[in-house]
């Protein structure tokens, strides 16, 4: 919880494309990934997601955010 103070983040619902990735697509820019390739989330999870979007969606970007996200819980449920 400290490492998210820290920086300011505010532990949210985790949302990412796991399905999407590959080696191919890594520097990827664009529209958000099609729902398919989500996890774990519903339609309307997936519409208010994409709605923050205007055909910007960077993976890189996102794969970080999600990554910080999830260490952030992480590690405020193990202190």
């Amino acid at each position: 919880m400290k490492l998210c103070r820290s920086f300011k983040v505010e532990i949210v619902k985790s949302v990412f494309p796991h399905l999407f990735v590959n080696e191919n697509n890594l520097d990827y820019i664009g529209q958000v990934p099609d729902f398919k390739y989500f996890n774990n989330i519903n339609i309307k999870e997936y519409n208010e997601y994409k709605a923050k979007f205007n055909n910007n969606w960077c993976l890189k970007n996102e794969a970080i955010k999600y990554c910080f996200n999830r260490l952030c819980k992480f590690t405020s449920s193990n202190i």
